[in-house]
């Protein structure tokens, strides 16, 4: 099931019509994978790799896609960066047509500048400078040529070289677009076309916000919790955490990604837990009558989501919550030593912040612009 909703499609088709010629559109991969991996798809590419080698078309591909990135690597969550949000919609264009493929990716970039209203002056190209008799005709868009390792391991046996976009927002280069040169044969100057454009970043761009929760399109959520923790002293980037971990866990739900699963199901579970030491740790200052599952059922119903798709995660919820508990019941009077503690954690599963330890809240600048 791709989970879409009716401002997306919007887009989609505004973004479609900036391109003259009829696009090939390709259908969308599921979120969760039922293979022998059992997990989550994570880039557009996916599933379409055989094309590159089977497929004639001379026709420009699109394909928008629901992708799950670093959902338990808090290490890769920076909420300043779209591009490490657990759930968001990426795009690909792609061309199997083993050609040069400069006028394809400035096709691209032109329908990309129409719909999100990018400035020409404020795009900037960074590739490998090798290219740079390839790239001649890219010429209207700066082009920075770098001695640097650009190659996309796209596991095809082939040499794939990436060619990135930056567009400067708020001071700061931002990436929105990666091309990749597929298959590059460096002596005949031609090769195939993938990419991965970021729909997040260039929504951020559009609506001139300096992180991706202060678009328009979170702003209901963001109401909402704002009316919950108002007594609270969460700060920006605790509010964001707290919405990035909710809409992912709903986007997953609503994906039907199996909680039993293996793989995608383990991650899943992982997340659902972390959320609860989270909230019930970390967010100790909101009113005692809203609940976890309140909170993720209110945005579901934000994001136009069917209560039923809920059932089998609020059972995984309550128990959880009540593990928590239990674990606070047995040991949150305890005073025990910094070993016996992560002994505990490691043997039984006992979260360290049930003897008092406390994350620390990062300090990172994550706005893209220092706000004061």
């Amino acid at each position: 099931m791709e989970l879409q909703n009716k401002r997306e499609l919007l887009e989609r088709r505004r973004l479609l019509a900036s391109y003259p010629e009829q696009l090939q559109i390709l259908p969308a991969s599921p979120v969760f994978r039922n293979d022998e991996k059992g997990f989550f798809t994570y880039s557009p590419y996916l599933d379409t790799v055989t094309n590159f080698t089977q497929t004639n078309t001379a026709k420009l591909v699109f394909k928008a896609q629901t992708c799950v990135r670093y959902l338990n690597n808090e290490q890769k969550l920076n909420l300043d960066c779209p591009l490490s949000l657990n759930c968001q919609v990426q795009y690909a264009f792609q061309q199997y047509e083993q050609c040069n493929q400069t006028a394809n990716m400035r096709r691209v970039i032109r329908g990309l500048m129409q719909t999100y209203g990018l400035k020409s002056e404020q795009i900037f190209v960074e590739a490998p400078r090798f290219l740079k008799n390839y790239l001649q005709e890219l010429q209207e868009f700066r082009i920075k040529f770098v001695d640097a390792d650009f190659t996309a391991d796209l596991h095809n046996g082939a040499k794939n070289v990436y060619v990135k976009f930056y567009y400067y927002y708020f001071e700061m280069p931002c990436v929105f677009c990666n091309f990749a040169l597929v298959n590059l044969n460096e002596d005949l100057g031609t090769s195939q076309l993938d990419s991965i454009v970021f729909q997040e970043r260039l929504n951020m761009i559009k609506d001139q916000v300096p992180y991706p929760f202060a678009r328009p399109e979170y702003q209901v959520c963001r109401l909402f919790l704002q009316e919950i923790i108002q007594q609270s002293r969460l700060n920006q980037l605790q509010i964001h955490r707290l919405l990035n971990d909710v809409l992912a866990i709903v986007s997953l739900a609503a994906n039907e990604v199996p909680l039993t699963a293996k793989g995608a199901g383990s991650e899943f579970r992982r997340k659902v837990k972390h959320l609860c030491l989270y909230f019930e740790f970390y967010c100790g200052g909101l009113p005692p009558v809203v609940d976890l599952l309140t909170l993720i059922e209110k945005m579901a119903v934000i994001q136009g989501l069917s209560l039923g798709s809920l059932t089998k995660l609020a059972g995984y919820l309550s128990t959880c919550e009540q593990q928590i508990q239990k674990f606070r019941a047995q040991y949150g009077e305890t005073e025990v030593s910094t070993a016996t503690a992560a002994k505990l954690h490691q043997s039984k599963g006992v979260p360290l912040e049930v003897f008092g330890y406390r994350q620390p809240v990062r300090n990172d600048i994550y706005y893209f612009k220092a706000q004061d």
